[in-house]
């Protein structure tokens, strides 16, 4: 039997919980308009979780590592046990419940909030080195106009 690991914690940190959050969004959105879109063109569409972590891997930004991996397999685990998805003999495919989500774009919307929380904090990062910058270059320039 091929043992999987599950990524579970505590996160101090809400840069690492954006993080998180992120992989596992962007993987229930990418999961789901797979199969929607699979659904709609050539009909249901069975896949193993291996296939479905490396398609998000391939879709996606998110870079391949071992914790990568593990929090897209955790959100694909989430997804069956919230009944998004459906497992079979190792076998995953989409349920109705998993089809509503897509048609409502609920995940789709998280990760674009989730995204843009992550571009906030990278740009106030940005203003605070602008403002730092500012104001030594302020002193600096007093410093010497006095001299």
């Amino acid at each position: 039997m091929n043992r999987r690991t599950i990524y579970i914690g505590q996160y101090k940190s809400g840069t690492r919980l954006v993080g998180f959050n992120i992989i596992r969004y962007t993987t229930f959105c990418l999961v789901l308009d797979y199969y929607c879109y699979m659904n709609i063109s050539v009909g249901d569409v069975i896949n193993n979780r291996d296939w479905l972590i490396q398609h998000v891997l391939k879709q996606s930004e998110i870079r391949d590592t071992k914790d990568n991996r593990t929090i897209i397999n955790t959100a694909i685990t989430n997804m069956v046990m919230i009944g998004l998805l459906c497992e079979s003999n190792g076998q995953l495919f989409i349920t109705d419940k998993g089809k509503q989500a897509y048609m409502d774009q609920t995940y789709h919307m998280t990760v674009a909030s989730l995204y843009e929380a992550k571009e906030t904090r990278r740009l106030s990062r940005i203003a605070i080195v602008i403002s730092v910058a500012s104001i030594l270059l302020a002193i600096t320039t007093s410093i010497i106009g006095y001299a």
